[in-house]
């Protein structure tokens, strides 16, 4: 019977497991942090479930396996041929596998001798390092001690060493190193090792052409897939309305009596406009000024006055439409015309009101996953999440102005209040007291001993947790500067 056992190991003696990664508490638990981050991110993984074609290091969607060996005394013999279903499990009664799952692990029973044993041990990447076999069919047992050696992070081993030993006689050591052919998927389809040669005919489900084929296919399924399309009809629309707003927006220009005259003569009409329609041309303006809301500051003694809601914005936007539909070539009505577009063009510039700072911890925090992981799709998806959110942090300046007005101050969002005071507390006494002497108006909590630790602890596990719902804030961000002006 294979026992299965795991065992923390050097880099050095790191090896390659024929049963699932999964059942590695390292390994799952990187799966399951996969999951959580990038389900909620729209790029969707899961902890992989056991089957047997983990016994045999195969990935993809296998469907038959046939393994061949030979030597230089021997000629080719096949070892077995299995079969597996489209979950991955053996059907076939022939193949000399008894698979138990009792124990919550995979064991194998049987095998080409019930009085052949198997000591399987695995390090923390769920691959086979070193395994011992005890053969008590001889008249004297039979121990075998396997070792195999990897580089970096490699799935394949790059050597094996192999000690026998056999009753009172000196041990035998024999050592190699492999030399590979593999297919598509990354699997061997033959390897050599000291003279002995082993093959495995390797045949896929739908001609290896389907989704489940691809490595993503051990933690990706059908629901997750749909989850991920949906999030990307979500989130396109969303960066091209975000993109058209803000980077792509077209400015409104200014206008001159001669590019109104040029335009009148293009269009047949009189080159100079006539009373009644720079009357109608007034009227327009006029009817703009009385929209806008007086604001607490005066210039020349004049009072000021801007558009500081997106109706305003809207409305002012049509009638200047109008006003240049009539073309008019009045010097006074183009300058009140081009007065009160470069206001229009500055309410609507927008800047950021979200925090730099969550978007550089939610990079790091990501980045930590990916290189624990060793799976890259996390920080692309905190690369996207955090573009989302930069654009939907873009608040327009009339929102900003409206707010300073009526609150008398300009207030941090949320989030930048949040990530300013767990940085804060981080910020040594010395920076503390200087900040003092330089702004003697700043809020400084000063926090202490034990209580500062814990605050530390609790600012950390809020981070992640703001990590993990960044998608949410930036469609919160979204829909507050680009929908509803709140």
């Amino acid at each position: 019977m294979v026992r299965i056992t795991k065992k923390n190991v050097s880099s050095q003696q790191k090896g390659h497991s024929d049963v699932s990664p999964s059942q590695n508490p390292s390994n799952a638990m990187k799966r399951i942090l996969l999951f959580v981050l990038v389900l909620l991110m729209s790029v969707s993984c899961r902890k992989s479930t056991p089957n047997d074609r983990a016994l045999f290091n195969l990935q993809g969607n296998v469907r038959d396996l046939t393994i061949t060996k030979s030597s230089e005394a021997l000629p080719d013999e096949t070892v077995a041929t299995i079969h597996f279903s489209k979950e991955g499990m053996i059907t076939n009664d022939d193949s000399h596998f008894n698979i138990d799952r009792s124990y919550g692990a995979l064991h194998v029973k049987g095998g080409w001798g019930v009085k052949i044993s198997h000591d399987l041990q695995f390090d923390d990447e769920g691959r086979l390092y070193h395994y011992t076999t005890e053969d008590r069919s001889l008249p004297q047992p039979l121990m075998t001690e396997t070792t195999l050696l990897y580089e970096d992070a490699r799935r394949l081993p790059r050597a094996m060493r192999v000690v026998s030993r056999q009753g009172d006689n000196p041990p035998a050591v024999t050592e190699g190193e492999f030399t590979y052919e593999t297919d598509h998927m990354g699997n061997w389809t033959q390897r050599t090792w000291n003279g002995e040669r082993e093959q495995r005919k390797i045949t896929y489900y739908n001609n290896d052409r389907s989704v489940e084929n691809c490595p993503m296919s051990q933690y990706l399924d059908w629901r997750l897939v749909i989850l991920l399309l949906v999030s990307v009809l979500i989130a396109l629309p969303m960066l091209l309305h975000m993109l058209r707003r803000t980077i792509l927006r077209k400015k409104r220009e200014p206008m001159t009596e001669g590019r109104f005259r040029d335009l009148r003569s293009a269009a047949g009409s009189e080159v100079e406009a006539s009373a009644s329609e720079c009357a109608k041309a007034r009227e327009y303006l006029t009817e703009i000024d009385s929209l806008w809301e007086t604001l607490p500051v005066t210039m020349n003694d004049q009072p000021q006055k801007a558009p500081l809601t997106h109706s305003q914005i809207l409305k002012s936007d049509r009638l200047l439409r109008q006003v240049y539909a009539i073309r008019p070539t009045d010097r006074k009505i183009i300058d009140e015309y081009n007065r009160l577009g470069d206001i229009l063009n500055k309410m609507e510039d927008r800047v950021f009101s979200g925090s730099w700072l969550f978007v550089l911890t939610t990079l790091v925090i990501l980045l930590g996953v990916s290189l624990w992981t060793s799976e890259w799709i996390c920080l692309i998806a905190g690369i996207l999440c955090s573009v989302l959110y930069a654009l939907g942090s873009m608040r327009p300046v009339f929102m900003h102005l409206r707010r300073e007005i009526r609150h008398g101050k300009q207030r941090d969002g949320f989030v930048a209040v949040v990530f300013g005071t767990i940085f804060g507390t981080l910020t040594p006494r010395k920076s503390r007291a200087m900040m003092r002497k330089w702004n003697p108006d700043a809020h400084i909590i000063e926090i202490h001993g034990a209580e500062r630790i814990l605050f530390v602890i609790v600012g950390i596990v809020v981070m992640i947790l703001f990590t993990l719902f960044m998608w949410a804030i930036a469609i919160i961000n979204y829909l507050r500067n680009y929908i509803i002006y709140m």
